[in-house]
């Protein structure tokens, strides 16, 4: 879950002069003379939110600040490695921060570990491991919806992707509710 606080910063672009940089400043603070439209940044506008659980430890941990760049995908696609804070109906109070495993395109299957009585995640040939290089061991009891939706959906479909805490046996992640809608991604999360 991740508390909020609100910043917005403004960058100025690669090879803008201190006079250029003045005269909007000087246009800015004197509202009669509007020759420069100021135009907001994509992906830089951020929130402020303090992470609270240890899903995706030691990657981020519990009391950490983050910073949560909410238009980061209006300019950016969504890639396999991507830290993400989600609105998931199971958390209504707060986003949960999750990675990106693999997205739209991506094929992917689940194979079953009898001697652990376990699922591995398999995407695009290579078994998903967590930060750490564990490899993600879902419990068969744990694995039914996603192990569904694997079955379901050898390529992940448009709009959704995997996503996915750091623990191996599986959090409140797409372990619990299945593929990921990307209309419910709030945006991107960095330290």
């Amino acid at each position: 879950m991740l508390m909020k606080r609100n910043y917005k910063i403004m960058l100025v672009p690669a090879g803008v002069g201190l006079a250029a940089i003045v005269a909007v400043l000087f246009f800015r603070i004197t509202p009669e003379l509007k020759m420069f439209p100021v135009v907001p940044a994509r992906g830089v506008n951020y929130e402020s939110y303090t992470v609270r659980g240890d899903s995706l430890a030691p990657q981020f941990t519990d009391g950490q600040q983050v910073k949560l760049f909410t238009d980061y995908y209006d300019c950016h696609s969504l890639s396999a490695g991507d830290a993400v804070a989600y609105h998931w109906a199971g958390n209504p109070d707060a986003p949960i921060a999750k990675i990106v495993k693999a997205v739209a395109g991506d094929r992917w299957r689940m194979e079953l570990v009898p001697e652990k009585n376990a699922y591995q995640i398999e995407v695009n040939g290579q078994w998903l491991a967590n930060s750490e290089g564990a490899l993600y061991q879902i419990p068969e009891e744990k694995a039914k919806m996603l192990l569904l939706y694997a079955e379901s959906y050898p390529e992940i479909p448009e709009e959704t992707c995997l996503i996915l805490g750091n623990i191996p046996q599986g959090s409140d992640d797409s372990v619990k509710f299945g593929l990921a809608s990307q209309k419910n991604i709030a945006g991107r999360i960095n330290p």
